[in-house]
């Protein structure tokens, strides 16, 4: 798992300018598919350049003949091992990814957001197959609001490496398709993850759309939650009992699970570290924690997606969230466990958090627009997991970092993580210097890297 939400952060929520022999990532917008050539100095021995994010800010309406007009790609800075492609709504030029691959050989990470992936023709659809292809480092694959032709994943997956350590499909929700969980081909979804061993965290969910006041007459912004998909239970647990054994990180909220496949999954990936499923109610939330509790596990970190059947709908409004005597004995079994949060659906639930001997709760908000996460995970000596929201995309992400120091709450009320890459000196980060009003910060310095995390407002 990799540091590409780092070097995009230290850059896009950076306060003060950043000299270009120092920055980190490049962040392009592009109203052409030609992209601007590099200053000299970014292909220097010494720059720090490693990620590049090209956002398309190509108008909706001259998006189809930009798409015929012929572009340029010059070369580009060696180091960059991280790209991010946001906001291609309708994809990309035939060969433009190709020639695009061509200059960036031996990325590490790549971040689909919001777009057409495949395109609309054969040609955009073998464009983006054969880039995938000639990827052969990629360790770590962010797929986000990105939708594709049936039958797409399932050659991406022949196309893709079987190196891929970290890989993530999330979707925002959308109440106004009822035709949306079709969409998503999840069938195909876990056949990209089916036979891929060695994988360190996967996440498979789908988001609750931002919910914003102002927007009264959007369908969209107004309504809460989400649906999974159901029925594929057993064929999740079966893909993961073939290369799930090192998972640290596991979020397979996308799809519902009963309360005993949630074990038989325990039972074969015992490195869990991270958890997140979205679990069918038949009787309400104390069967979960009575199933759940039934073994020990190393557990840190649970979300739990509550998804209740007719006959307890009603019920469920008066029960009113988990009871702090099954969250207690949950604790006593699963030792390390630090944090519980839940809700029916993603609509407004409930965080519990170990304080002492004892967990205590509060509440919690699944819109992106007003979450406040402050999940720091220590996965084993040498590494941390913090779920993080990130700002410019709002979509909620994973990041590992390679060694944990340790955690204080500041005057302020924010938490603040601390970890280093190597051994050089070590210092807190005051959060008082950065921009208020984002939901985390990020910087580096003397071997650090630090992410502060608000805590609730």
């Amino acid at each position: 798992m990799a540091s590409h939400l780092h070097n995009q952060t230290n850059t896009l929520e950076s306060t003060t300018p950043v000299p270009p022999s120092q920055a980190r990532t490049a962040q392009i917008p592009l109203q052409s598919f030609t992209l601007p050539t590099f200053p000299p100095e970014a292909f220097s021995t010494a720059t720090n350049l490693s990620a590049l994010i090209l956002t398309s800010d190509v108008k909706l309406d001259e998006y189809s003949s930009e798409l015929e007009k012929p572009y340029e790609i010059p070369d580009l800075p060696a180091g960059i091992k991280t790209l991010t492609l946001e906001l291609f709504s309708l994809g990309f030029p035939s060969g433009w990814l190709v020639a695009l691959g061509e200059k960036l050989r031996g990325l590490k990470a790549l971040t689909l957001y919001s777009q057409l992936f495949a395109g609309t023709t054969t040609a955009s659809r073998e464009d983006a197959l054969m880039f995938i292809e000639k990827q052969k480092e990629l360790r770590e694959l962010h797929l986000l609001d990105v939708f594709l032709p049936k039958g797409f994943l399932t050659e991406f997956k022949g196309k893709s490496g079987g190196d891929v350590r970290f890989l993530e499909v999330s979707y925002t929700f959308r109440h106004s398709d009822p035709e949306f969980l079709g969409a998503l081909n999840a069938r195909e979804i876990l056949g990209v993850v089916e036979g891929r061993k060695g994988m360190l965290g996967l996440s498979v969910r789908v988001e609750s759309p931002d919910v914003r006041v102002e927007d009264e007459d959007d369908r969209e912004g107004t309504e809460e939650g989400v649906l999974v998909v159901g029925g594929l239970g057993e064929r999740v647990v079966d893909v993961l009992k073939e290369g799930g054994g090192e998972l640290r990180l596991c979020d397979l909220t996308m799809f519902e699970l009963r309360i005993g496949e949630v074990g038989s999954l325990l039972e074969v990936c015992k490195e869990i570290r991270v958890l997140s499923v979205s679990v069918g109610l038949e009787k309400g939330w104390k069967e979960v924690f009575d199933g759940l509790g039934a073994k020990e596990r190393e557990i840190e970190v649970l979300e739990l997606v509550g998804v209740p059947g007719k006959e307890v709908v009603e019920a469920m409004k008066e029960e009113g969230g988990f009871r702090k005597e099954d969250v207690e004995e949950l604790g006593r079994s699963w030792k390390g466990l630090k944090s519980i949060k839940g809700s029916i659906l993603r609509t407004k639930g409930e965080e519990w958090l170990k304080e002492g001997e004892e967990h205590h709760g509060q509440a919690a908000y699944y819109s992106s627009a007003t979450v406040r996460v402050n999940n720091i995970v220590r996965i084993s000596p040498r590494m941390i997991c913090v779920r993080l929201l990130q700002t410019h995309s709002k979509k909620q992400h994973y990041q590992a970092c390679t060694s944990y120091i340790g955690i204080r709450k500041l005057d302020n009320g924010t938490k603040a993580a601390l970890y280093k890459a190597n051994e050089s000196s070590t210092e807190w980060y005051n959060p008082k210097t950065q921009a208020s009003g984002v939901d985390w910060l990020a910087t580096s310095g003397g071997g650090a890297t630090l992410i502060c995390l608000k805590g609730p407002q």
